[in-house]
């Protein structure tokens, strides 16, 4: 199913302010349920963003009171969503907290929300656990006790349908999904794209992947800044200029999920890095 069909087809999702991970829950059911995803959920992850300072920027934000939307959130939750038999190759994010169409191509919400060309403090750099949507869907717990202050009162107003909790019993765990440190970054390797599929708080990856893909872009034709979609199984030579075959070639062998580089300009010259989805 195309985006442009799925528009015209989005069902009423359930949204409460300030609750991004039970949002995007629910999200994830409801697309399941009208026949939107992969009856599994299969075609779905889920993404958090976060880093160790709770700091991390994204714009187009409806909570915003800026123009350009831009909010400084602690953590922030979307999903990811990539169909292998799409008319249409390229993976869209659902972030219902966005003013931006829902949902949006994943080209378009990186440049315009998450803006990797902007250029960012260390401590407001991004990272991104990503979590396969049928282990989260079993997975995830949440008391809401991180929604209340010192004295008991609510942060914010909660969902008026009861916690979510967990197919094995467990009451809370978001601290597990949202405590993204450092140490946490996995680097781009073969068992990294297992890892989603099987670990509960999938895997981590950084914005910029510097060292890690030195040789996957030697320059770039898109410019600073420039995302560009693709799956790696049909990645045609021409779509990166002066990409090194030897190591595109060993990434498509092993990259089968939906992926995006990133290439930009920067004091080691040009670079590129590998954001798996």
């Amino acid at each position: 199913m195309a985006a442009a069909n799925m528009i015209l087809e989005i069902p009423q999702f359930d949204h409460t302010p300030f609750y991004c991970e039970e949002n995007v829950y629910l999200l994830c059911k409801k697309l399941i349920t009208s026949g939107i995803a992969d009856e599994k959920g299969s075609d779905l992850f889920v993404v958090f963003i976060s880093n160790e300072k709770k700091q991390i920027p994204l714009w187009h934000q409806k909570a915003s009171h800026r123009a350009d939307g831009l909010v400084l959130w602690d953590y922030h939750v979307i999903c990811v969503q990539k169909k292998r038999d799409d008319d249409s190759p390229h993976p869209v994010v659902w972030d219902i907290d966005s003013t931006l169409q829902l949902p949006s191509s994943l080209g378009l919400y990186v440049a315009d929300a998450i803006r990797p060309s902007f250029q960012l403090f260390s401590e407001h750099q991004r990272y991104f656990r990503i979590v396969h949507a049928p282990l989260f869907l079993r997975s995830f717990a949440s008391d809401r006790s991180h929604m209340r202050d010192s004295s008991g009162n609510w942060t914010a107003e909660p969902p008026q349908y009861d916690p979510i909790v967990a197919q094995d019993g467990t009451i809370h765990n978001l601290n597990e999904y949202i405590e993204i440190l450092d140490i946490d970054v996995s680097q781009i390797e073969p068992s990294l794209i297992d890892a989603v599929f099987t670990l509960k708080l999938g895997v981590v990856v950084d914005q910029v992947r510097r060292r890690c893909l030195p040789a996957f872009i030697k320059r770039s034709c898109y410019g600073w800044a420039a995302v560009k979609l693709l799956n790696m199984d049909s990645l045609p030579l021409s779509d990166c200029a002066g990409t090194d075959m030897g190591l595109r070639d060993n990434l498509r062998s092993h990259v089968m999920t939906p992926a995006v580089i990133v290439t930009g300009t920067g004091k080691e010259g040009t670079y590129g890095c590998l954001l798996v989805m």
